[in-house]
C-alpha cells in the first residue's frame, strides 16, 4: 500500500507536464489539480478504490464552503466527486455525502442531481440516494416532477415506514407545494444521517429558518396556539411596532434569496 501511495505522489508531476486539467469554472479551480479518471487508473495498479478513498480524504480536507456563482456553473468540488465515482463506481458516499455537499452547502443543485442520479443507476433503490436526491429537485432546483418520481421510489424501501410523513409530501407535491412540517421533517431526517460539520451547520440554519418563519407569521398574524419560542428555545421579542421578531437571522424557505434579519 505505501508503494502504491509513493507512486501516486511521485507521478503526479508527470500527469500535470503530459495530461490536461478539466475545465476550471470556479475559483478555488484555478488551484486545484484534477488529473483525468483514465490517466489515474492507468498508474494505479488495480488499486483504484484504494485511490479514490485516498482522493475522497483529500477532497475532505480541502473542500471549502463557498457557494459556486451561478446555477449553471459546477463546483471545482463536483469534478472532484465525479472523478472519484469513475475511479470507484461502487464508491457509495461519494454519490450520498458527495451529493448532499454540492446541494446543500455549494449551492451546486445540478452538479448534486448528476452524482446523486449517477448514484442511482448502481444502486437503484438506495433510501437515502432518492431521499436527498428528491430534496435537491424540489428545494433547490424547483423541479417538482422529479421530485415526485423520487419520493415515490423510495416507498418501496423497508425504511420508508419510519418516514410516514414521506406520504403527506407526495400529496402536497401532487397538489400545490410541501408545507413547513413536512419540510421541517424532511430537513431533520437529513441531519440525522451527515456528519459533515458544514453540512450540519447549514441543515440546522435552515431548520431554525423553518421554525422562525411559521412562529412569527403565526404570532404577527394574531393565531392561537402558536410557539413563543425559536428552535434555540430563546423567546421572540416585540420591537417598537409591537412586531415579534427572532433574536437571529433567518430566510424564507421559498426563496433562497431571501433573509431577514431581527434589526428589520
Amino acid at each position: 500500500m505505501k508503494i502504491v501511495i509513493l507512486i501516486f505522489h511521485v507521478l503526479t508531476t508527470f500527469l500535470l507536464v503530459h495530461f490536461p486539467r478539466q475545465k476550471e469554472v470556479a475559483p478555488y479551480q484555478k488551484k486545484s489539480i484534477h488529473f483525468h479518471s483514465k490517466a489515474i487508473t492507468a498508474i494505479s495498479f488495480g488499486h483504484q478504490r484504494m485511490l479514490s478513498s485516498l482522493y475522497w480524504i483529500m477532497t475532505m480536507m480541502q473542500s471549502d464552503i463557498d457557494r459556486s456563482q451561478g446555477k449553471e456553473e459546477r463546483s471545482w468540488i463536483y469534478y472532484r466527486f465525479l472523478q472519484m465515482s469513475d475511479l470507484d463506481p461502487l464508491f457509495y458516499h461519494n454519490y450520498r455525502d458527495g451529493g448532499l455537499y454540492l446541494s446543500v452547502i455549494k449551492d451546486d443543485p445540478l452538479g448534486a442531481k448528476h452524482l446523486f442520479e449517477k448514484g442511482l443507476s448502481i444502486y437503484k433503490e438506495d433510501f437515502w440516494l432518492s431521499y436527498f436526491g428528491a430534496f435537491n429537485d424540489y428545494f433547490e432546483l424547483g423541479n417538482k416532477e422529479d421530485a415526485l418520481e423520487k419520493y415515490r421510489a423510495v416507498l418501496s424501501s423497508p425504511l420508508a415506514s419510519k418516514h410516514s410523513y414521506l406520504y403527506t409530501i407526495i400529496a402536497q407535491l401532487e397538489t400545490s407545494t410541501i408545507g413547513h412540517e413536512q419540510s421541517y421533517k424532511t430537513l431533520t431526517s437529513i441531519l440525522t444521517q451527515t456528519t459533515n460539520k458544514h453540512v450540519q451547520k447549514k441543515i440546522k440554519y435552515l431548520l431554525y429558518s423553518l421554525k422562525a418563519e411559521k412562529d412569527l407569521n403565526c404570532l404577527n398574524g394574531g393565531k392561537k396556539d402558536c410557539s413563543f419560542h425559536d428552535e434555540d428555545g430563546r423567546p421572540y421579542y416585540r420591537d417598537n411596532q409591537g412586531m415579534y421578531r427572532a433574536y437571529k437571522k433567518w430566510r424564507k424557505f421559498e426563496s433562497k434569496t431571501t433573509e431577514t434579519s431581527a434589526e428589520q
